[in-house]
């Protein structure tokens, strides 16, 4: 009967070890075209996102929605060689400029926006949790809360808080526009382009002080039950445009009531 002889103890690690040398050396390799190919991902939804804010302001006196793209990569910084072109837009590296701010960081964002003085803008940002108006969804809904403990108090249903507009970020005051304290001014008046000292809001609210007015006024409508509330929408009104968002601030549409020619 022929012996059978296996691998002895030093030939199986010596196999272990070359194994392990692999992975090591293929591990880095595979993750970094892995973060490149997340990368070019987020690129080409940047372009997608260029061509709707494009298309969207041809032909439009008024200002097109800007758009959030949310990042897939997983690392701060570009994987992808500069320089990088978008829309006629160009970033090498080294210098940015009013049309591009930022560079990508780890599940991040990018915002697509468009001004009629500066053309398209691309502005990298750290992400919808460090955007200016990231948690306007649960600071809303905590004054809508409040509106049911505390219905007397017109100073209860407002408050200052920055607000994210395209690319300009402005601090405003936020108005419950649903409270027994605002509702019946609100229903009363007509939205439309206006000052702070022109809303509905300011004759009625306790408070009229403050350094919160200079860029106009924004309010909000909540649906839903208590607890549960959810932010219906969100308009900001300065003293030339009004615009509304229906996601806490991610998106802006421009709905400025068209201008009425006088005789």
């Amino acid at each position: 009967m022929r012996d059978k002889k296996g691998f002895t103890l030093a030939e199986l690690m010596v196999v272990v070890a070359i194994i392990g040398v692999l992975v090591a050396v293929s591990v880095p390799i595979f993750n970094s075209q892995l973060e490149k190919s997340r990368e070019a991902t987020d690129l080409a939804n940047v372009r997608s996102a260029y061509a709707q804010v494009m298309t969207e302001a041809i032909g439009k006196d008024s200002l097109p929605e800007s758009v959030a793209v949310f990042l897939k990569q997983t690392q701060d910084g570009w994987q992808t060689k500069l320089p990088i072109t978008i829309g006629g837009v160009t970033f090498d590296g080294r210098t940015q400029s009013d049309n591009w701010k930022g560079t990508p960081k780890a599940k991040g964002m990018c915002r697509v926006s468009y001004e009629k003085d500066r053309g398209i803008i691309f502005n990298w940002e750290g992400g919808y949790a460090g955007d200016a108006s990231a948690s306007v969804n649960n600071y809303l809904k905590d004054i809508g809360k409040a509106e049911n403990k505390n219905k007397n108090s017109n100073a209860a249903y407002y408050s200052s808080r920055p607000l994210r507009i395209g690319t300009k970020t402005v601090s405003v005051r936020i108005y419950y526009a649903d409270s027994e304290a605002f509702n019946p001014a609100f229903k009363q008046w007509t939205v439309k382009p206006c000052t702070y000292e022109e809303s509905p809001f300011y004759e009625v609210q306790d408070n009229k002080n403050g350094t919160d007015k200079a860029d106009g006024f924004a309010y909000y409508t909540l649906s839903g039950t208590a607890p549960n509330f959810t932010v219906d929408k969100l308009v900001y009104v300065n003293s030339t445009n009004v615009y509304k968002s229906t996601d806490e601030g991610r998106t802006w549409y421009d709905i400025t009531p068209p201008k009425t020619s006088t005789p």
